[in-house]
């Protein structure tokens, strides 16, 4: 009974305790239920409402690429091209033409095109002395989302391909650029273009265009 008497107080203690943690275990609980609920749930972005097209926005596929600020540059022998972050594409030469010596090959064609070029800003574009202006041509592209450069074989074709975000296919000859000075860009016979890739060069091979469901067109067959 002596003993009984002296445990009363501890355990009456012990039972307020209790009572006072229930709530805290049952919020606790409740928290931990709907951060698991939240972490289940799928991952969404929100597209800002200024960019909706409702309320006169950029669509909402194109802010993306609109918005990377992201510069593309290839270069293959003297030449250079480039996709902008607005996705449009332009046509550089390396060197001034002039400074070339007279013996190498398509200089005339280089000098006939480089006195055609404007200055223009391809967004994104900087120079190494911080410049933001290129000499060069505007290709009239639009959407570029990729550029490539692979040798098409025999004659010294070494184009460029851009594909646009709608998956059509472009090609730029750089044969004819040096042989005329003239710019031969055309749009290729394809749609639904995921990328180019290059052909077995050793055997002679094309380029081949990869389409978004994975069939392979050689580029040779797009041109004829």
């Amino acid at each position: 009974m002596k003993l009984l008497k002296t445990l009363l107080p501890a355990m009456a203690v012990l039972l307020v305790a209790v009572i006072a943690l229930v709530p805290t275990l049952l919020s606790n609980r409740q928290l931990r239920k709907a951060l698991d609920a939240k972490s289940a749930a799928p991952g969404t972005t929100a597209v800002p409402a200024e960019k909706t097209p409702e309320n006169g926005g950029v669509p909402a596929e194109t802010t993306t690429r609109a918005a990377r600020e992201k510069l593309i540059g290839l270069g293959a022998e003297n030449l250079h091209v480039w996709a902008d972050a607005d996705g449009r594409a332009y046509l550089s030469i390396n060197v001034d033409p002039d400074s070339m010596d007279a013996s190498t090959w398509g200089v005339n064609g280089l000098k006939k095109l480089y006195a055609s070029f404007t200055d223009c800003s391809p967004r994104g574009y900087q120079d190494y002395l911080g410049g933001t202006t290129l000499r060069g041509v505007d290709l009239g592209l639009e959407n570029v989302e990729a550029v490539y450069s692979y040798n098409l074989g025999n004659g010294r074709e070494h184009p460029f391909f851009f594909v646009d975000r709608d998956g059509n296919l472009y090609m730029l000859s750089t044969l004819q650029i040096f042989s005329s000075g003239e710019l031969d860009l055309r749009r290729l016979d394809v749609e639904n273009v995921a990328t180019v890739m290059p052909g077995d060069m050793d055997g002679g091979g094309s380029p081949f265009a990869v389409l978004r469901d994975g069939t392979e067109i050689w580029i040779y067959d797009l041109m004829h």
